[in-house]
Order: structure tokens, then sequence, then C-alpha cells
């Protein structure tokens, strides 16, 4: 059912869309990702509001059971579930563009992260994240789930790339490069859940 919208309505939502296009033709750029944006876009065209908050279970017993996914040398220790319990989880999506032998490195996209205020998804967060990704394979998402403290080397990061259909589990070095458009999942709070 289509619902009515006031004319105050329409010239708020009206003075939205104007910033956003100023935003788009500033001289210097836009200063957030154009990919994340467009998919934002249309998952509102399409009346589909993104999920970005997200209950997570980390007792459920999907996560210790054995991962027939898992590649190149990746072992189920690699893929923590670090926290209990149950938590709401904020999530968001950042771009950090890869496209030659030059491009950014994996460890850039923990940096960014970092600089965001973002922390890497435990197994949990990241496996919940992509259960509920309404993209539909459209374009991956990579999580970056590093190794228990202590348990793996510093130059390596554990990744789940994947979407809502498939996911594929690997450790890679630091200073690997990617050629493919790949959005990298953060996760901003995590709020606990205490049941009575």
């Amino acid at each position: 059912m289509a619902n009515p919208v006031e004319a105050e309505t329409y010239r708020d939502l009206d003075r939205q869309l104007l910033e956003l296009k100023r935003q788009l033709n500033q001289g210097g750029g836009y200063p957030y990702s154009p990919t994340v944006l467009g998919r934002a876009l249309q998952d509102i065209i399409d009346g589909r509001l993104r999920p970005t908050t997200l209950l997570v279970n980390y007792d459920d017993s999907r996560w210790r059971r054995p991962n027939p996914n898992l590649l190149r040398g990746a072992l189920a220790i690699d893929f923590p579930v670090r926290y209990t319990g149950l938590a709401l989880v904020e999530f968001q999506l950042i771009e950090v563009p890869g496209w030659d032998l030059n491009g950014p490195k994996i460890g850039l996209a923990h940096e960014a992260l970092v600089a965001r205020n973002l922390s890497r998804g435990d197994l949990a967060e990241v496996e919940t994240y992509l259960d509920n990704d309404p993209d539909e394979g459209r374009i991956l998402v990579a999580g970056l789930c590093l190794p228990n403290d202590g348990l793996g080397e510093a130059d390596r990061r554990a990744l789940i790339f994947g979407n809502r259909h498939s996911r594929a589990y690997r450790v890679i070095s630091d200073a690997a490069y990617w050629q493919k458009r790949y959005l990298f999942l953060g996760v901003r709070h995590r709020q606990p859940i205490v049941l009575p």
C-alpha cells in the first residue's frame, strides 16, 4: 500500500537529496564511498532497508561445526568466536579499492577499519551479517577475523569472503592485494543482551 507524502515531508526529502547531490559535485570529490552510496540508494529505491544492526548468538552450535570451506592452509582456530551469549551488533561496510599489483594491500583494509573506529568481526558476527545480507551475491563482502591472541602470526589475516550464498575462508599475508571490488565489514558497536 502506498503512503501519502505530505508537502513538508516532500520538501525535507528534497533538501536531503539536494545536499547529497552537492556533496557528489564537490571539487575535492565525494568524502565517502560512492559504491556504498549506490548500494544504499538502490536498496532504498527497491524498498529494502539494509540491516545494519543484527542480533548475534555467539553460542550457536554452527560456529563449532567442522568447516568444509577452509582454503589454503586456513585452520578453524584462525576464525574464532570471541564472545558468548547474545548481542545486538551494529555493522558498517567500507570500500577499500584494490585493482592491481600496486593497489592497497589487505593490511591497509585493516588500517581503514581502525581509522573509522570500526573493529574486526569474529566468526559469529561475520557469518550472521552474511546470512542477512540482502544483496544476494551482487558484491562480495570480506570480513576480517584475526586469530586468537598469541595463536596467529602478526602479518597474516584471516578473511571470510562471501555473500548470502557462498563463503570462502582464507588466511593470507598482509601484503596480499586484491583485484575485485570487495567491501570490508566492520563492527561499530556491540550491545550485550542479558536475559532474565
